[in-house]
């Protein structure tokens, strides 16, 4: 499998297959009557195929991408410009956020940021 990929392995495929199974055995059970018997044997086939996703391990399948700094909002120099073109008092090279993606407060100090 290609690094990165988010294809799976076909193991994993199969058993989410048998889950699928299972739960549209289970759902035609509920519509169709409702069939109990169709039901439980579409939980059963469903729990089967529970099992077999974690004996094939379903979860390390899982891609987990490098971390990328992530900008949030316009760049400095456009906040700068705009907010100097309506007449307001900037400070280049610093814009505000409301959050950070980690809930982290935005970059500056304290008091400058409660002062606005």
């Amino acid at each position: 499998m290609a690094e990165g990929s988010h294809v799976g392995r076909p193991s994993s495929w199969i058993a989410v297959g048998v889950m699928l199974i299972g739960f549209a055995a289970g759902g035609l059970g509920l519509v169709l009557g409702p069939s109990w018997p169709l039901f439980w044997v579409g939980v059963a086939i469903a729990a089967v195929g529970g099992v077999a996703a974690l004996a094939v391990g379903i979860l390390s399948d899982v891609v987990v991408y490098a971390q990328n700094e992530i900008s949030f909002g316009a760049p400095a120099e456009a906040v700068a410009g705009a907010a100097g073109a309506a007449g307001a008092e900037t400070t280049p090279g610093k814009t505000e956020t409301a959050a950070s993606p980690r809930g982290e407060a935005p970059a500056g100090d304290a008091e400058t940021l409660a002062n606005g």
